[in-house]
């Protein structure tokens, strides 16, 4: 058996000449390793602070980059699937807030179901509001002629002509206070302390920690927010006892988690997804068949150079619609017109005579009552033997039009009511 060598104990004393360069690496890196493990800790430190920052926290200060803007671009993607068919569209809205004075917006609206397309574009601008439709098949088939076309046209109208033009049509002046309170009430309370009422309400669930995404290029932070359906039907029916109604509709649909995505540092929000979805678990009229609906809204140029500006040239809204109801109005009119002359043909060839045609015909008596309860306003009806007359006035706004048939042949518009059996 090989005999190990003995030990010397007498081992010289440390040197005090420089150490050799192999030496002082081997420190460098016990150092670099030591560096390395506290900025991993620390970095796991600062992760787990980013991570697990509270949910409400996190959130708010990203609202706030929203709702504390001068200015943003947001993109909402809109997907709707019913039975076989799908309808998608996209809303892009443009905000400024001014240094003074109230909020500028233009929104654009595109998209496209079951063949057919819509774009338009809508502005809010000091209270008033401005759009034009691009693409509209149906909106070609209400006008009257393609020179009366409302396609391509900017068109206007305040806050106060609408108002002003709903009392006109018969709405109560009190149902449109009682509008103007109950959309006032979601302004009362910001953003900020609605999200927070409805955490605290338990309506909304959030996830205890984020997730760690890439957002253009850029790290940033994800919640998943829960929506619990029972506390939002109590929630909505104890706020509003007018909203109780949509409470058994709430029961048949599924919410799918809403997602929110923030910057990893400033907080800026980026973006929201969910959807709602319907269930057949259990039945209600007042949704059709099985459906969802999914949406997306993303958010850019925060604070950005966004300019909302007024349009060059537009028409009021309120004239056109007078315009374009007094044309559907005279053309109404008109067939009415036409019928009584095949009316009074009718009668003539069974009597001989337009004696008694106001008064014993059944036909133009219902007529004539359909006139006068349309228009409120008598009708005139004159009938001899040979001849008869009958005239209506019909108007709209400041302006007023007579229609006039005879027996002649004759019917369309006179300047005055005639006062014998002629139009003209």
């Amino acid at each position: 058996m090989e005999q190990s060598s003995p030990v010397d104990f007498n081992l010289p004393l440390p040197s005090l000449s420089p150490t050799p360069s192999h030496s002082r690496g081997g420190r460098f890196l016990l150092v670099l390793i030591i560096i390395i493990l506290l900025a991993l800790i620390g970095g796991g430190i600062f992760a787990y602070t980013v991570v697990f920052e509270a949910p409400l926290t996190a959130v708010t200060r990203s609202l706030t980059t929203i709702t504390g803007a001068r200015s943003f671009h947001q993109d909402m993607t809109i997907k709707a699937a019913f039975k076989s068919s799908l309808a998608e569209g996209v809303i892009s809205t443009d905000m400024e807030q001014p240094t003074t004075g109230p909020r500028r917006i233009a929104t654009v609206v595109s998209g496209k179901s079951a063949g057919f397309t819509l774009a338009t574009e809508i502005r809010f601008l000091d209270d008033t509001v401005y759009g034009k439709v691009t693409e509209f098949p149906l909106l070609s088939l209400i006008a009257s002629s393609a020179t009366n076309s409302p396609i391509g046209h900017w068109y206007s109208v305040s806050l106060k002509e609408i108002e002003q033009y709903v009392i006109k049509q018969g709405v109560d002046s009190a149902d449109i206070t009682k509008v103007r309170k109950q959309v006032g009430k979601f302004g009362e309370a910001g953003p900020i302390s609605q999200i927070d009422t409805l955490i605290q309400g338990g309506v909304l669930v959030f996830d205890q920690q984020a997730s760690l995404t890439r957002v253009n290029g850029k790290w940033g932070r994800q919640y998943t927010v829960a929506i619990d359906k029972n506390k939002l039907t109590t929630f909505i029916t104890d706020k509003e006892k007018e909203f109780s109604l949509i409470s058994g509709s709430l029961k048949t649909i599924i919410f799918d988690p809403v997602v929110v995505t923030m910057g990893l540092f400033d907080y800026s929000l980026k973006s929201i997804t969910g959807g709602i979805r319907f269930s057949d678990s259990e039945t209600t009229t007042s949704l059709i068949g099985p459906w969802s609906v999914s949406f997306a809204i993303t958010y850019r140029d925060i604070n950005g150079p966004i300019m909302v500006a007024k349009p060059d040239n537009s028409a009021s809204l309120i004239g056109y619609i007078e315009q374009s109801t007094e044309e559907a109005k005279n053309k109404a009119i008109k067939s009415q017109l036409s019928s009584f002359h095949n009316m009074a043909k009718t009668y003539y060839d069974k009597k001989k005579s337009y004696s008694n045609l106001c008064t014993k015909d059944s036909l133009v008596t219902s007529m004539l009552e359909r006139i006068e309860k349309e228009s409120g306003q008598k009708p005139t009806c004159r009938s001899n033997s040979k001849a008869f007359l009958v005239a209506r006035i019909n108007g709209i706004s400041s302006s007023t039009t007579t229609w006039c048939a005879d027996s002649t042949g004759y019917f369309g518009s006179v300047e005055k009511l005639p006062t014998g059996f002629k139009c003209q």
